[in-house]
């Protein structure tokens, strides 16, 4: 399953993003940063070792979470998810 992780600061490191995610318990598999070069956004595109309830769980969790001093936004992907 994946979700989409908006919000992250334009400076965000994967490293420190998949070590903040694995302390708060997300089994992750893959962790893919996007940035847009235009708009200086970085999303997260994380693969999770879960099931569906899993992966919604983990959604309500980071949506509105902050890191750095942003406000997370969380989602599920429309398609193309596992």
């Amino acid at each position: 399953m994946n979700i989409l992780l908006g919000g992250l600061p334009d400076n965000t490191q994967e490293k420190e993003l998949r070590d903040t995610l694995e302390q708060i318990g997300c089994p992750l598999i893959k962790l893919t940063l996007i940035t847009s070069v235009y708009h200086n956004r970085v999303t997260a595109v994380v693969e999770l070792k879960t099931d569906e309830l899993g992966c919604n769980a983990l959604v309500k969790r980071l949506n509105g979470h902050f890191w750095h001093g942003q406000r997370l936004r969380a989602a599920r992907p429309l398609f193309g998810n596992k």
